[in-house]
């Protein structure tokens, strides 16, 4: 069977892929791009603290500690009611006893040279944190390596920073000595790695506090450091001359293991990835009309104009497409189609997205829901079997013929065209089977009942498990987690 890419989209994961913007004051930059804040633990006499989040234990103290936790982040001393931090309290048997416990995720991703091209995909990582008494270990699962370059990864650890190398060579230490690019080109099979220990580390005895960790890379003779509240930086090169960080931290617990999910569902995008609306202004006019002489300004006022008139569901849909396309058009797809309906402001009658890559030609299908009611997988599904339909001729509009229009418009290769131009000719008396065909379906959740944990985990094996029973050339299936929907509409009027 063809191969599944499954590609599991938080809203920070894409605005990570920004453009070098105008250079402003470091110390705004740098805390633009913390995505954790610290929190003081409470403590009452003769009981120990948790601080849990859902069934998973942050921290257990018994003298006050600060902790790092994800910027937003509710916290409730009236038990757990959802995504949220919450604080309980035991009695000790033993007054006298001490206990210092801390367990954190985090994402961490790096450029490798001072001028990158800012996807911070040259090298990723998940940490896991365990910090207890004077104990501190390290896990980390490899996640991506889109570097050609000899990495090693490193850490500074407490307030001695003590200076860790755990690994001279990543691709050989982490990645098993794979070669090529790792995890980030749309047309390979993903690579899974474990969690595996890869640090222990003795504290300071007595002392019960947080362990800062600073984490870098040297690639070479070169030492750059990722952006994280967990460490004082006043001795560390955090910003190219551009001002943009050499490596981000996204900060997460045990629901998202360290994934891009906190950011998305935490923080504002263009406060977490100030340089995210110069991103979307870049595209935003090729992705409404094409190349074209339109500007940023219309570009917006269409969009607001097109939102404005559609019902919410509808406007969710419509925004969340929105988000694929850009998506799609970072990871290098030529988009062979324009946003919405080239006759009207409203929504397209075909494919609602035609992109190429080298010679594949690519159907895009985008659905939305909430989290109320529905799952990715639920909207990968309805994107699946609407797919399949047009491919078999089962809509009343001629999807062939939408495409050749938009691909006209576009100023698409004559190959792609008459590919269009025949299938639309033969729409009414031909059927095609969606197995000859390359697809991407898309599911947008709108994160609208935070109640409900986001496990990426489970999200994807459930669309992977779909996925492979379903006919296919190849499908990228992209699920993207939102909750930025008045963020949009709030930078359509900036």
């Amino acid at each position: 069977m063809s191969k599944i890419l499954f590609g599991l989209v938080g809203i920070a994961l894409i605005s990570s892929c920004t453009r070098p913007g105008s250079l402003y004051n470091g110390g705004q930059r740098i805390a633009n791009c913390v995505t954790s804040e610290p929190f003081e633990v409470p403590v009452q006499e003769g009981c120990a603290t948790y601080v849990m989040y859902g069934q998973d234990t942050v921290a257990i103290v018994t003298q006050p500690m600060t902790i790092q936790i994800p910027k937003g982040m509710k916290v409730s001393t009236k038990g757990s009611t959802g995504d949220e931090i919450s604080i309980e309290y035991e009695v000790l048997n033993d007054t006298d006893a001490k206990i210092a416990y801390n367990k954190s995720w985090q994402a961490i991703m790096f450029e490798d040279t001072r001028s990158g091209d800012y996807d911070y995909n040259d090298l990723i990582i998940h940490v896991r944190n365990l910090h207890s008494w004077n104990k501190l270990q390290i896990d980390i699962q490899p996640i991506a390596l889109g570097s050609q370059k000899v990495i090693k990864l490193g850490c500074v650890i407490g307030n001695d920073k003590s200076k860790h190398i755990i690994s001279e060579d990543v691709r050989k230490d982490l990645f098993g000595g794979e070669k090529g690019f790792i995890n980030t080109q749309s047309d390979l099979q993903p690579v899974c790695y474990s969690l595996e220990c890869r640090l222990d580390h003795e504290l300071e005895k007595g002392k019960d506090e947080y362990a800062s960790i600073a984490w870098f890379i040297e690639v070479d003779d070169n030492r750059y450091f990722a952006i994280n509240a967990d460490a004082e930086y006043s001795d560390y090169d955090l910003l190219n001359e551009e001002g943009m960080p050499y490596g981000l931290v996204v900060y997460g617990l045990n629901g998202s293991h360290g994934t891009f999910a906190y950011a998305e569902e935490k923080i504002s995008l263009f406060e977490a990835y100030p340089d995210f609306k110069n991103w979307i202004n870049d595209a935003i006019v090729s992705i409404c009309f094409g190349d074209s002489i339109f500007t940023i300004e219309y570009a917006k006022k269409y969009i607001k104009n097109y939102l404005n008139t559609t019902d919410p569901n509808r406007k969710k849909g419509a925004i969340s497409e929105f988000f694929v396309h850009l998506y799609l058009k970072s990871k290098g797809l030529k988009q062979e189609c324009i946003y919405t309906n080239m006759e009207e402001n409203s929504p397209k009658k075909g494919f609602d997205g035609v992109y190429s890559s080298n010679t594949r030609v690519w159907y895009m299908e985008s659905k939305s829901g909430s989290n109320t009611s529905e799952e990715h997988k639920d909207k990968i599904s309805e994107a699946y079997r609407d797919l399949k339909n047009k491919f078999e001729g089962n809509v009343s509009n001629n999807p062939w013929l939408n495409a050749y229009n938009h691909a006209k418009a576009v100023n698409t290769s004559g190959e792609i065209l008459k590919v269009f131009a025949d299938y639309a000719m033969s729409f009414d008396t031909d059927s095609h089977d969606i197995k000859d065909f390359n697809i991407i379906p898309c599911g947008t959740i709108f994160l609208d009942d935070t109640s409900k944990t986001n496990d990426s985990v489970k999200i994807k094996d459930a669309v992977a498990e779909y996925l492979r029973k379903k006919k296919f050339a190849k499908v990228v299936g992209i699920c993207i987690s939102q909750k930025a929907m008045s963020e949009f509409e709030n930078f359509l009027d900036r």
